[in-house]
Order: structure tokens, then sequence, then C-alpha cells
């Protein structure tokens, strides 16, 4: 059961025009009336529509397809330009995850792992060989000119 305010809203609507309720018609799979029987259109109908529609493209009213559209449009451009900042924001942060030195790990840090036998990562590994903490590949234990 319709709400007197579904009811209320059905008798303002605006009529949607001819070939609406024709197109409906067809879809529905229902059969049109002949030409000249009672309740078909007539030839002054289909002319009205006709001058109804030329008259509001003269006016430069959009029609409802052409608002949703343009809405639509307008909706697709502003989701690209999202979407091209997000990647933009994405690539910044890349770039600046990439320009970030690590620094060496302190001379007692790496002296009281060492000492506890704790495992040591890459970067520590290589700045003990360079400190000359821990013995090379070659099996030699040298300073690197830069702790010289």
């Amino acid at each position: 059961m319709k709400t007197f305010l579904e009811l209320y809203d059905e008798l303002n609507e605006k009529p949607k025009g001819l070939y609406y309720y024709i197109n409906k018609k067809r879809k529905e799979g229902r059969k049109m009336r002949k030409k000249g029987e009672k309740g078909a259109p007539k030839a002054s109908d289909f002319e009205r529509a006709a001058q109804t529609a030329k008259e509001s493209v003269q006016e430069g009213g959009h029609t409802e397809l052409a608002k949703k559209s343009a809405e639509h449009k307008k909706e697709k451009e502003q989701l690209k330009v999202q979407h091209d900042r997000e990647k933009d924001r994405a690539r910044e942060r890349d770039t600046a995850r990439k320009n970030i030195q690590t620094e060496a790990p302190s001379l007692a840090v790496l002296k009281k792992k060492i000492k506890s036998g704790t495992k040591l990562g890459s970067t520590e590994t290589a700045s003990a060989k360079a400190r000359g903490l821990i013995p090379r590949a070659d099996g030699t234990k040298r300073k690197s000119p830069k702790y010289k």
C-alpha cells in the first residue's frame, strides 16, 4: 500500500512525454493501438511532441539525458583528477623513501652486539667489516680509509 506522500508525489509528477510512454510500452511488450483507434496518439500529438522537443533544444535547455550525461562526464573528470593526485603522492612517497640514507650503526652498539653474539643485519655487518671489528671475506681485519 502506498503512503500519502508517494501518492502525492505521483500526482505532482511532470508527464514524461509521448515518446517516453511509447518506448515504455514497447519495452513491456504491450501492443500499440492502431492509427485511428480510440486512445491512440493522433498526428497532432506527434507534431506537438516534436515541437516541444525542438523548443527545449533552441532554448538551450537540456533534456534529462543530456543533464545526466554532463553530470556523469564531470564526475568522471573529478575522479580522474583525484586518481592522478593519489598517483603523484604515491610517487613522491616512493622517491622520498628511496632518497633516505640509512645511518651506520654506532660503534658502541656494534661492539655490544658482536660481544653478545647477536646476529648482525647486512648494514651492521658491512659497517663492522669497514671498522675492522670482524674479519672480511679474505680473512683480514682491516679498517677502511673512512675510519682510520
